[in-house]
């Protein structure tokens, strides 16, 4: 199937039931496209005035045909919808009724034309900010009558606001109760607005509000959550949950807090600090179990409620990850696997929470476990313990453990990153510590040198300790890689290997600081290795022309790399002055040659903000659309320009 033969029918046929699945992108070229698009829109709305708002509503609804109607792009969609709102904004100095009635009006009739469902929720938004606003003015005059009529310093608009999107959002569920047309597209994107308004409006009419300096009570918060949560099991919706993850961090931080005791002021500050992990794990608790906990509660209800409601989900046994990379879309050059619907971003927080208190968790014990450093003698003991690991092993077990559940059993996509990453960056700083305490263990008095002094260790045996830091970053990477089937682990554990690139630097600045410039540098050993890496990502391109397996993911992740690695490195050699900008434009005709011979965006991407910053500031502005306006005609001909590349490279014989 083509990209102009996708359905252009009101059903979706994506969404799972409990997921809360939205199609947020399709693939890499979609984001790609939507890069662009941001970048130009907001050059335009920088124009001021009346004319940039302009020019960015009309863009966008040009645009939308090739990109939404025919290659069904859904991030570039939803920056459209959002041109199209900022844009009206821009383009209307009148008053602020006026303002959202023209907002309104306009997104619906993008939502009209192209059935954008982010659309028709701002369209919506507006509305509903409209009425708020004159009920807004009649209480202000009322005032004047009596002023127990007062709204109390603008959160009972706030929270208005919320109670009209959460409304309407509830609306557009009943509409879809199976969630397989674009109405629980909207719905999402109002649940979306309102849930924020609302959870901030309701604590903040309660006396939370951080903003204000009040503390988050766990005597009000708590209760709160509670209903809350109740309340999103039965509407199948995360957003008022992850409204309150803030005011719940703030409120077990209060709680724990007065564990400590009084008199020990480190304790319940420690305590406190412990309060991500907390609510991390419970959040990680109700993704697990939201269908049961869901399916148990519906049963509990009138079917004249829950015949308005989505059933409860049939959930098949999970199987573990495989190797062909699923629910790809079959109009996507370029696929890959980032969000698949709001459960993922859920999961995604209670990971990142998990992980930041497992850090403080792993500091106290190390804080406990750790005498006064009161001379060499125990500083060489303590950073030569085991003493100093717990802040590193505890949040790699659990990025481990979420990985076990969320990544290897349920294949989600976004808590697949954020474990992937967060396992990389403890394992990474684990990997130097291990590679110091070899040669503290070697060495005792190595960290009684002042460090701008020569350290007295043989060169070859720095070197070795490089060695060793990078392989075990590699080793650490490719187990988790090997046990979960996360692309990106493999790319980060290729990462591992650059300080082996300019290992002896490392052990010549260590061993004579005042060396002289080696005539092969940081920044030639740093393009080597991204040409090293480069050559990887083909060889997985090239095991899976197709793209239909999790290879063509790691060859992705590669190709990224290897374009953080060589683009900010051309750029930086680009001479200073009027050249730059001319030289530049030759590189990046030669970027968008070997992008279309490899059908790779990545260096297109990593490449943009470089080109945007080297055009001269006389001509910042045009010279700046200009190169957008023709990294997008390239983007939306990319098959037909890639095919004519192709015929022109290897003509017929």
């Amino acid at each position: 199937m083509t990209a102009t033969d996708m359905p252009a029918s009101e059903t979706l046929d994506i969404s799972r039931i409990d997921e809360e699945d939205i199609r947020l992108t399709t693939g890499f070229a979609d984001i790609f496209t939507a890069i662009l698009l941001g970048f130009g829109i907001s050059l335009l709305i920088g124009i001021g005035f009346w004319l940039g708002g302009f020019v960015v509503v009309g863009v966008a609804f040009a645009l939308a045909r090739p990109l939404v109607e025919t290659r069904r792009f859904a991030a570039c969609a939803n920056v459209l919808a959002v041109g199209v709102a900022l844009g009206t904004g821009v383009l209307v100095s009148l008053a602020d009724a006026v303002m959202l009635v023209l907002i309104a009006g306009l997104c619906a009739a993008f939502w009209y034309f192209y059935r954008v469902p982010l659309a028709l929720a701002l369209a919506i938004a507006a509305l509903a900010a409209m009425i708020v606003l004159l009920l807004t003015s009649v209480f202000q005059m009322s005032w004047a009558l009596h002023p127990a009529l007062a709204l109390a310093d603008g959160r009972s608009e706030v929270l208005a606001m919320g109670l009209l999107l959460f409304a309407a959002a509830m609306w557009y569920d009943a509409k879809d109760r199976l969630r397989q047309t674009r109405m629980s597209a909207v719905a999402f994107w109002l649940h979306l607005g309102a849930a924020p308004l609302f959870v901030h409006g309701l604590f903040a009419a309660l006396g939370t509000d951080p903003w204000r300096g009040e503390t988050a009570s766990p005597a009000l918060v708590f209760p709160l959550f509670a209903i809350l949560t109740l309340i999103s099991l039965v509407i199948d919706r995360r957003p008022l949950l992850a409204s309150s993850f803030v005011y719940m961090v703030g409120a077990t931080g209060n709680l724990l807090y007065g564990t400590g005791g009084k008199e020990d002021q480190v304790a319940p500050a420690l305590n406190a600090a412990m309060a991500p992990a907390v609510i991390g794990v419970l959040l990680l608790f109700l993704a697990a179990g939201w269908s049961p906990l869901r399916g148990w509660l519906l049963a509990l209800l009138p079917e004249t409620l829950t015949r308005h409601l989505p059933p409860p989900a049939q959930h098949a046994i999970p199987q573990p990850v495989e190797d062909r990379a699923p629910d790809l879309p079959e109009a996507e050059s370029e696929p890959v696997r980032l969000v698949l619907g709001f459960n993922d971003l859920f999961v995604a927080l209670g990971a990142a929470s998990l992980f930041v208190g497992a850090i403080v968790i792993g500091a106290i014990i190390t804080i406990s476990l750790t005498p006064e450093l009161n001379g060499p003698e125990a500083a060489r003991r303590f950073f030569g313990s085991f003493s100093i690991w717990p802040p590193l092993l505890i949040p790699a077990a659990a990025m481990w453990a979420v990985a076990e559940y969320f990544v290897r059993i349920r294949r989600m996509a976004w808590p697949a990153i954020t474990s992937a990453l967060g396992f990389a960056l403890v394992t990474g700083l684990g990997s130097v510590l291990l590679a110091v305490q070899f040669a503290i263990g070697r060495f005792p008095d190595l960290l009684e040198r002042r460090f701008s002094e020569a350290v007295a260790m043989p060169f070859g045996f720095i070197i070795g300790c490089v060695l060793l830091a990078s392989l075990a970053g590699l080793a650490a990477n490719m187990a988790f890689w090997w046990r979960h089937r996360l692309p990106i682990s493999f790319a980060l554990g290729i990462a591992a290997l650059w300080p082996l690139a300019g290992a002896d630097l490392i052990a010549a600045g260590l061993t004579d600081p005042d060396r002289a410039e080696p005539l092969f540098g940081w920044q030639w050993r740093m393009g080597l290795f991204g040409l090293a890496v480069f050559a990887g990502a083909m060889v997985w391109d090239r095991s899976d022309k197709g793209r239909e397996t999790q290879r063509a993911d790691i060859a992705f992740w590669l190709h990224l790399l290897a374009s953080f690695l060589l683009i900010p490195l051309a750029f930086h050699l680009l001479p200073d002055g009027p050249a730059a900008f001319l030289l530049a434009l030759v590189g990046l005709v030669i970027l968008v040659l070997v992008a279309l011979v490899i059908d790779r965006r990545a260096p297109l991407a990593v490449a943009l903000p470089f080109a945007l910053s080297t055009v001269p500031g006389d001509l910042a502005l045009i010279g700046d659309l200009a190169l957008i306006g023709g990294l997008l005609a390239l983007a939306l001909q990319w098959e037909k320009v890639r095919g004519w590349a192709f015929g022109w490279l290897q003509p017929a014989a």
